[in-house]
């Protein structure tokens, strides 16, 4: 698979080659029609089509088949769209089928299609309604059990302008903010409100939407860092102040695969202030109290979840309740350009990074030397 190679080297090249060795075995861990679902944009069709054929052919060397739909939201010309990126597709090589939007045929329709090794290509006629197209939207999503709606747009990410672009979008926190007067163009505002319609009032599973552009759409599917903005409905994050009605395995089997090591017994034994918990197990912060004060002991999110914004939405949550504290890394842990951005200040030594927020400057020596000198929770190799 000579397009494969090309595609693992092009994700090296972004820094992180695992991230697109985890994404590419969990696509092809989802049936063939379940990968995702591009909505594409005219403009799109009209300015960056043969970057975007460009795109399908590496994704179908890949063995991964997006279904592309046409005039989501704005079906004017839709069919016109779909029928010349079907031409511009044959030019590349990629074998596409376009597909009746037939709700009573739709799921067989496309699962036929992409299991035959070719792209389906919906398009909405002119005179479809809003409800028409969010029906057949909500039914495929469903139908097809789609994780990922991709909206492929020239202009990419969301924002007014190139250093303002949004890289998450958080709908339960953000939404009514950025709906508000002048934070975003018109067009813009119509698409988030769109996307909130579907993932919060119709969809039940999880799904997280995108905003892309063709030359970035490879980026966002196959890195956690992505390359456009992602939009989710939100983490149902709980807390506890005890271990007392967490499921102590799943949550040491989180913590023991971020971190690549065995927790020691005694872990859980130990008292701790507050526990921040992800409701799938997917991602957890948890606090002690000390007498150098509130110790972010552990932060551990699972490759997935980071791609989704997860520590984001922890962190937000902390530092809600603690504008005090303090925490360590590994020099060599991934985390530390995240804890770069959130932290207050920083202290370097070989084995340990030591980072806070709030911590007053005369309590700083006390707060690194506790840092420096606690015992680690891991088991000895």
């Amino acid at each position: 698979m000579r397009h494969a190679d090309a595609i693992l080297r092009f994700l090296d090249s972004l820094g992180r080659a695992s991230d697109g060795q985890f994404y590419l075995g969990l696509f092809h861990s989802l049936p063939r029609e379940s990968f995702a679902i591009l909505a594409v944009d005219g403009e799109v069709t009209r300015d960056a089509a043969d970057a975007l054929a460009l795109d399908l052919r590496y994704l179908t060397e890949l063995d991964l088949y997006p279904t592309l739909l046409f005039g989501l939201l704005d079906p004017a010309g839709a069919a016109r769209q779909a029928h010349a990126t079907a031409t511009i597709l044959e030019r590349s090589g990629v074998a596409s089928q376009q597909i009746d939007p037939d709700l009573a045929t739709l799921g067989d329709s496309l699962r036929d299609a992409v299991r035959d090794g070719t792209v389906p290509l919906v398009a909405f006629g002119d005179d479809a309604s809003e409800a028409t197209r969010f029906d057949w939207i909500t039914q495929a999503v469903t139908t097809l059990k789609t994780r990922k709606l991709i909206f492929v747009r020239r202009d990419g990410r969301l924002g007014h302008r190139r250093e303002d672009r949004i890289s998450i979008v958080n709908l339960t926190t953000d939404y009514e903010r950025l709906v508000e007067p002048n934070v975003l163009p018109g067009d813009q505002v119509e698409l988030l409100r769109a996307v909130k319609q579907l993932l919060s009032d119709r969809l039940e599973h999880r799904v997280l939407a995108a905003v892309t552009s063709p030359m970035n759409l490879l980026k966002e599917l196959f890195t956690v860092k992505g390359g456009g903005t992602l939009i989710k409905r939100g983490s149902d994050i709980q807390s506890f102040t005890s271990f007392e009605g967490v499921d102590v395995e799943r949550l040491r089997q989180l913590l023991e695969s971020s971190f690549k090591k065995r927790l020691s017994r005694a872990f859980f034994e130990k008292p701790l202030h507050r526990l921040y918990l992800e409701e799938s197990y997917r991602g957890a912060a948890i606090v002690t109290e000390t007498p150098a004060g509130f110790y972010l002991t552990k932060f551990a999110v699972d490759a997935q979840a980071q791609g989704e914004g997860l520590g984001r939405d922890l962190w937000q949550l902390l530092t809600r309740d603690y504008q005090r504290l303090f925490w360590r890394c590994r020099p060599e842990n991934s985390i530390l350009p995240f804890y770069h951005k959130v932290c207050d200040g920083m202290a370097r030594f070989p084995a340990w990074h030591v980072f806070w927020i709030g911590v007053p400057h005369p309590e700083l020596g006390a707060t690194i030397d506790f840092a420096l000198t606690t015992a680690e929770d891991f088991a000895k190799s």
